[in-house]
């Protein structure tokens, strides 16, 4: 993944190249707006869009962080089974 800075321009200018940037290899480019114009604006791929709103909902409460920071603990120390995806819900 990589980050850019274009200016408005810029980025309208190589439209088609920047947006296959954006969904052939994740890359987010920041296109930079005069504050008065309500500042800059980033462009990134759906799938990174709908990533970071997970995130973000899986870290929304403390219980989900508490959570989720056990969950990462028990695989570091290796108290997790692996299971084949046919065999959930036997």
């Amino acid at each position: 993944m990589t980050r850019k800075i274009v200016t408005v321009g810029e980025f309208r200018s190589n439209l088609k190249e920047e947006l296959n940037s954006i969904t052939d290899d994740g890359s987010q480019i920041i296109i930079k707006r005069p504050k008065i114009k309500g500042g800059n604006v980033i462009a990134l791929s759906e799938k990174d869009f709908y990533a970071l709103e997970e995130t973000a909902y899986l870290l929304s409460t403390q219980a989900n962080r508490d959570n989720l920071k056990q969950a990462i603990s028990e695989v570091k120390a290796g108290k997790v089974h692996k299971i084949a995806t046919k065999d959930l819900w036997k």
